[in-house]
């Protein structure tokens, strides 16, 4: 209304558009560096996913609400999902999403030089000592056999056995290693002898057979000789120190009459 007392009205649309009610998902955690997401969609709307986290993260496609994701660095991840109605008219929700590193099962195993000797088995992958280290022993004696050790293992027997190892850490499991550890024999010795015929003669003999141990073998008598079989001897005592590749040894002797 003027000043004259006329009137007139006008009327105005006001569109009001409600923002978008964005849903993210729910937390989760996965072992190794891949996810797939999973935000509800609202309806009527586009969607768009960033994230904040230690590493870089890339997207199979950023705008689909069921993305898969794969992390530079394991870590704690939040991934933000975005939708816009209009350009003013947006909603956003996170999900925190945790990547644990699957551990690795490897670790070395020492030779066993000698019968009755033992292995020392030492851990050498990535988990922590506080996770879950599932070892076989393969019948075999284990101090202390439990956790990341190292382990003294020793078996009864000869023979060849294999060493396992299974980890888990943060509910990742890993792959199973499995090493062979080798449990020689022992070195048994016999000898067959000649005895001289007449006094003063040099016409004894002795006959050496080595088994078990490693071969090649040295040996060195009592006498100074250093190979294996001794002809041409006068009569005496004769002993000899065997021994084998791993630096084992026996000791055997006879008395040539």
């Amino acid at each position: 209304t003027n000043s004259d007392g006329c009137s007139g009205s006008a009327q105005i649309t006001v569109n009001i558009t409600n923002n978008p009610n964005a849903n993210a998902g729910i937390d989760g955690n996965t072992c190794g560096l891949s996810y797939t997401l999973n935000a509800i969609p609202s309806g009527g709307s586009s969607g768009l996913w960033t994230y904040t986290g230690p590493g870089t993260a890339i997207f199979s496609l950023n705008t689909d609400p069921q993305a898969n994701v794969t992390v530079s660095t394991a870590g704690i991840y939040y991934f933000i999902w975005t939708e816009s109605v209009s350009t003013n008219c947006t909603g956003s929700d996170t999900v925190k999403i945790t990547f644990y590193t699957t551990p690795t099962s490897s670790f070395t195993a020492s030779s066993i030089n000698c019968m009755g000797g033992n292995s020392t088995i030492s851990y050498t992958g990535t988990a922590s000592s506080n996770a879950t280290f599932n070892w076989s022993w393969d019948g075999g004696t284990a101090t202390p056999g439990n956790g990341m050790g190292p382990h003294v293992v020793s078996w009864t027997n000869p023979g060849t056995y294999t060493v396992s190892l299974t980890v888990t850490e943060n509910g990742c499991t890993s792959v199973s290693t499995s090493v062979q550890v080798t449990n020689p024999s022992g070195m048994t010795s016999t000898i067959t002898k000649t005895d001289i015929l007449c006094y003063g003669q040099t016409s004894g003999s002795i006959n050496l057979t080595v088994n078990g141990g490693t071969s090649p073998y040295t040996y060195h008598w009592s006498n100074g000789a250093t190979v294996e079989d001794l002809i041409n001897i006068t009569s005496g005592t004769y002993t000899v120190t065997i021994t084998d590749a791993g630096g084992c040894t026996t000791v055997n002797g006879t008395s040539i009459n």
